[in-house]
């Protein structure tokens, strides 16, 4: 028996509107049926409040069950086995429950990006968020009746650090036809936290080379700020990474306490950071311990663009006026339909509130 899909709308930072399509399947596909049935919910997904510590058993995503429209009583250990959630949220952050995120096999596409809340570069309209409803934007939500044609996916595993291979904060780019070669944007920067939290750097790629051997050879530059200290060295250190022969694939791992490369082991809290060139040749990833790889606690990263001309924008991690907040860093997580595609502005009026764009999924 197939399984029913769902279209849902964020209204709010915890409402949802929700159909349930008798017709579709788990893999999505299918059309509104004559059991389509729409429905309101709403449910505290705050997490405990913004700055909750880790350790408060408050601060936990939010699970949902489409099929019984309720929450499910779920710490996240128990929801990584669990198979009755779809869908879950924390704040500002939703995932479903298939790939990365969870056992099941839950996919989600985009029916309606609403573009019209945005410029064309992607900056929200304010005028349009500020005026929209619920009501307003109930036309958008019940305009969408057929799945079939939309792209379904599952949450995959993503890094924090830009590999995307395009854009100004990718640490490479690919040249495309005719030449087909990956380069090293030394423009684009990274900042890193170790995997217990203690030591941070600033870095970036210099080069990236591919050798008479077909192996390939990525020379990054670090800027370390050691344990105690509240500024990045002002003496670099080049460490370079080399992947096997023949292949051009594999990993390579750095420390930041001892400056050195050491082998890379997933099961352990031992590097920092990992460069990975996969997909024969054409996926570019850097890791932080912990999150998706590796068994650190603490380990984040963020990524930004400093054009030519001008200076790194921060001295150091810290809480200072010319610091990067550590709270930026944030540790390698799964992405998805729901986290490539916000549904809310954040800050239109600089009242640090959220303002919804009524997507439609």
């Amino acid at each position: 028996m197939n399984a029913p899909f769902y279209k849902l709308m964020t209204s709010a930072s915890l409402a949802l509107m929700i159909t349930a399509c008798g017709g579709g399947s788990s893999g999505g596909g299918g059309s509104a049926g004559a059991d389509a049935e729409d429905k309101s919910v709403s449910f505290d997904a705050s997490a405990g409040g913004s700055g909750t510590p880790a350790s408060d058993p408050a601060n936990k995503y939010t699970y949902f069950d489409l099929n019984t429209g309720e929450v499910l009583e779920l710490t996240d250990a128990e929801a990584e086995s669990n198979t009755e959630w779809d869908i879950a949220f924390k704040r500002t952050k939703t995932k479903i429950n298939g790939g990365a995120s969870g056992p099941g096999s839950v996919t989600a596409a985009l029916a309606d990006a609403q573009d019209e809340f945005y410029q064309t570069d992607g900056t929200p309209i304010n005028d349009v968020f500020l005026n929209a409803t619920a009501a307003s934007e109930l036309a958008a939500f019940e305009a969408v009746t057929d799945a079939s044609a939309l792209g379904f996916m599952a949450d995959t595993n993503s890094p924090k650090i830009d590999g995307s291979l395009e854009g100004d904060t990718s640490w490479a780019l690919y040249s495309g036809p005719p030449d087909h070669t990956v380069d090293a944007q030394p423009s684009a920067w990274n900042m890193l936290k170790s995997a217990d939290g203690s030591t941070f750097a600033k870095f970036h790629v210099t080069d990236i080379a591919k050798n008479a051997d077909d192996s390939r050879s990525v020379t990054v530059e670090f800027y370390i700020q050691n344990a105690g200290e509240d500024a990045f060295s002002d003496t670099p250190v080049q460490w370079v990474a080399t992947f096997g022969a023949g292949s051009g694939l594999g990993s390579a791992c750095y420390d930041l306490e001892t400056a050195t490369g050491v082998d890379c082991d997933t099961a352990s809290d031992s590097w920092d950071l990992m460069v990975e060139v996969a997909g024969g040749g054409f996926e570019w990833n850097m890791w932080t311990n912990g999150g998706i790889k590796g068994t650190g606690s603490d380990g984040g990263a963020r990524s930004t663009a400093v054009a030519d001309g001008e200076d790194f924008p921060y001295l150091g991690i810290g809480d200072g006026d010319d610091q990067l907040p550590e709270r930026y860093l944030e540790a390698d997580a799964p992405t998805g339909i729901f986290l490539e595609n916000s549904w809310y502005a954040y800050s239109l009026e600089g009242n640090h509130k959220l303002w919804p764009n009524y997507r439609v999924f």
